[in-house]
């Protein structure tokens, strides 16, 4: 399956965050790429992520923030 992989800013007071940068994931399901997400998260070289938004086919399967 392949998602849409959306890493965002630290969040506001209402919980809306910035895009900071989009990329595809290729999972075998949505667990997976959950796990991969939060790791890439955790990982990324790129200052200032803190969280991402699956979406699948247009819709949002997962979202996830640091703390």
């Amino acid at each position: 399956m392949l998602f849409d992989l959306q890493l965002l800013g630290k969040p506001d007071a209402a919980g809306n965050a910035d895009v900071i940068e989009n990329r595809t994931l290729a999972s075998a399901s949505i667990e997976e790429a959950v796990r991969t997400a939060k790791d890439i998260v955790l990982n990324t070289p790129v200052p200032g992520i803190y969280g991402f938004r699956l979406m699948r086919n247009g819709l949002e399967v997962f979202h996830w923030f640091i703390g």
